[in-house]
C-alpha cells in the first residue's frame, strides 16, 4: 500500500506529464454509439494502454475497460458537459494507474467518477492530489463506512425502533477496538474525513466526489427515510387509539409530532410542532366552546385529517371542525387508521 501510494504521489509531481487531457478525445475514440463491450470503447482502452505503457501491463486491459466505461458512460448514453471538459494529464495518469494496480476491482467506479468530478471542475484545485492519494489508501470497507456517514449526514434516516434519527456520532463512537468500522474511523479521521462525533466538509466534498448519486441512496444501505412531514394527534377519545395510530403513522415514514389529549385543550397549549394533525373523535362529541377555540387554534394553518369514531350508539355524524374526514368503527380499527394515512397523504401531495 506505502509503495503503491508513492507510485501514484510521484505520478502526480512529474512535470512531464502537465498538460491537460480532453474529454472529448477520449469519447471520439469510442464513438457517439456505445455497446457495452464493443470495439469503440476497447479502442479507447487501448489508446490509454499506449498512454500509461510505462507503468501498465497487457494483463490490465479489462480494469481500464471498466474505468473508461464508468469514466465516458451513464446509463442513458453520453453526458454532454464531459465532452467538454478536461483533466491535467497528471491526475488522469495517477487515477488510472491507482485503478489498475488496487487489488480492489470494486473500487473501479470510484476512481473514474472522482476523474469525471475533477475534469468536470468539481473538486477544488488545492484538494485534488488529497483525494487521489486517500482513494488509493482507502480500502473499500473504508470508503462504503464514509458513504454511510455521509447517507446518515444528509438525510433523516429511521432508526429501528422509536422516534429520531440515526444519528451519525453513533458509526464514529460506539464500535469494538480492532473491529472494521474502528480501523474505518482511524483512517477516514487521518484524512481529515470526520471531525470528532460527525463527517467533515471536507469528507462530504470527497465522498461526493468519488461516489454517484446512487451510490449515496439510502436504500442502498437498507435504510428508510422519514417523510419531509411531521404528523401530531390530537386525540378527544380513547389514548390507545392515539397509541395505535403513532405506530401506524410511523410505519409510513411520519415522524411524530407529538399527542394532545381532550385535557390539554387549554389557552396555555402550545401548537404542535407539526406540518399536520389527525383530530381523533368520537362521532356526535362536543365541546365547549373554550376547549373548541383551543382547538381551532392548536391546528390553524395546518393540514387536518378527522378520524370520526362511530359508536353503537347513534351520533349526529358531526364533528367539532369542518375538514376531510374518515369514519370508522372501532372493530376495523386498523383499516380506518390506513384508510386515514391515505387520505392525509393525498391532501399533503395538493398542498
Amino acid at each position: 500500500m506505502q509503495n503503491s501510494t508513492k507510485l501514484v504521489a510521484s505520478v502526480l509531481a512529474n512535470p512531464t506529464v502537465s498538460k491537460s487531457l480532453k474529454m472529448a478525445d477520449l469519447i471520439a475514440k469510442v464513438g457517439v454509439s456505445f455497446v457495452p463491450g464493443g470495439s469503440g470503447i476497447y479502442g479507447a482502452s487501448k489508446l490509454a494502454l499506449e498512454k500509461v505503457s510505462g507503468y501498465v501491463q497487457a494483463s490490465n486491459e479489462r480494469r481500464i475497460l471498466d474505468f473508461h466505461r464508468h469514466l465516458l458512460y451513464r446509463p442513458d448514453g453520453l453526458e454532454e458537459e464531459l465532452s467538454d471538459a478536461e483533466v491535467e494529464e497528471a491526475h488522469y495518469h495517477a487515477l488510472l494507474n491507482a485503478c489498475i494496480s488496487d487489488i480492489e476491482e470494486e473500487k473501479t467506479s470510484a476512481y473514474a467518477h472522482l476523474t469525471r468530478t475533477i475534469a468536470k471542475g468539481n473538486v477544488p484545485q488545492n484538494y485534488r492530489r488529497h483525494f487521489i492519494v486517500s482513494l488509493k489508501d482507502l480500502a473499500w470497507e473504508q470508503l462504503d463506512f464514509l458513504r454511510r456517514l455521509y447517507v446518515t449526514t444528509k438525510f433523516e434516516v429511521m432508526p429501528k425502533n422509536g422516534a429520531g434519527n440515526v444519528e451519525t456520532s453513533s458509526f464514529l463512537t460506539d464500535y469494538e477496538p480492532g473491529s472494521i468500522e474502528h480501523l474505518s474511523v482511524v483512517a477516514i479521521s487521518a484524512k481529515g474525513f470526520v471531525n470528532e462525533t460527525e463527517l467533515s466538509q471536507l469528507g462530504i466534498t470527497f465522498i461526493e466526489a468519488c461516489s454517484r448519486s446512487e451510490d449515496l441512496s439510502p436504500e442502498l444501505f437498507g435504510y428508510k427515510v422519514w417523510s419531509v412531514n411531521r404528523c401530531a394527534i390530537i386525540c378527544l377519545d380513547s389514548m390507545d387509539i392515539a397509541s395505535t395510530l403513532e405506530l401506524s403513522l410511523r410505519t409510513h415514514r411520519f415522524k411524530a409530532g407529538g399527542i394532545i389529549l381532550d385535557g390539554a385543550l387549554t389557552s396555555r397549549a402550545e401548537p404542535p410542532r407539526s406540518d399536520c394533525i389527525i383530530l381523533v373523535v368520537r362521532n356526535g362529541a362536543t365541546l365547549d366552546s373554550d376547549k373548541l377555540q383551543n382547538l381551532k387554534r392548536l391546528i390553524s394553518k395546518k393540514t387536518v385529517i378527522q378520524m370520526l369514531i362511530e359508536d353503537s350508539v347513534d351520533g349526529d355524524g358531526e364533528s367539532p371542525i369542518s375538514a376531510p374526514t374518515v369514519k370508522i368503527s372501532r372493530d376495523k380499527l386498523y383499516e380506518g387508521i390506513s384508510e386515514t394515512i391515505k387520505l392525509l397523504k393525498q391532501e399533503l401531495a395538493t398542498r
